[in-house]
């Protein structure tokens, strides 16, 4: 993405540069710091990137991202077979991204690091079945364990604020 940036003209930075005025970010200290527009071009461009669509060499047109129609998320185990299921009554926007932490035990209620598991998949009868994305990432699920999922709507590298969901595993049932 660097090499990206310093491909561009003055123009273009220039640009990137006027669409971060207003546009900030809070630090690790909780403190909001105005964007530069090599951070907004970085953070546009990265996410185009992970996708593999084309990068920006001007700023997009402010995106217009639809309430994120995702609802809970559901285990069952079935068999000492789990599974994971999403509850999606209407089409989110095409590019919707599926990020999870690692399966925690019981006990926690918040996790921080969500690494990018893949793409959403199509819903069938109003669900998505992600027990694939998350088993490729952290191998075979156990009754107790704890998922935490964020679901991202993407549109021309900008997001939506990510939606959680979690659940525990549950017992095995016959």
């Amino acid at each position: 993405m660097a090499k990206h940036w310093q491909g561009l003209t003055d123009d273009q930075q220039a640009a990137w540069a006027l669409y971060a005025v207003g546009k900030y970010s809070i630090n690790t200290l909780g403190v909001q710091v105005p964007r530069s527009g090599y951070s907004c071009h970085m953070s546009i461009n990265a996410r185009q990137a992970h996708l593999g669509l084309p990068l920006f060499d001007l700023p997009p047109a402010p995106a217009v991202i639809p309430p994120n129609p995702v609802g809970e998320l559901v285990a069952t185990n079935v068999g000492g077979v789990p599974a994971l299921k999403l509850r999606v009554p209407t089409a989110p926007v095409e590019h919707t991204l599926v990020q999870g932490a690692a399966p925690q035990r019981s006990g926690v209620r918040r996790v921080q690091h969500f690494p990018f598991l893949g793409p959403l998949g199509p819903a069938v009868d109003g669900w998505v079945n992600i027990t694939a994305l998350i088993v490729a990432r952290y191998g075979e699920l156990q009754a107790g364990q704890r998922i935490f999922i964020r679901i991202r709507q993407q549109v021309d590298g900008q997001a939506d604020v990510p939606k959680l969901v979690s659940v525990l595993i549950p017992p095995a049932t016959p």
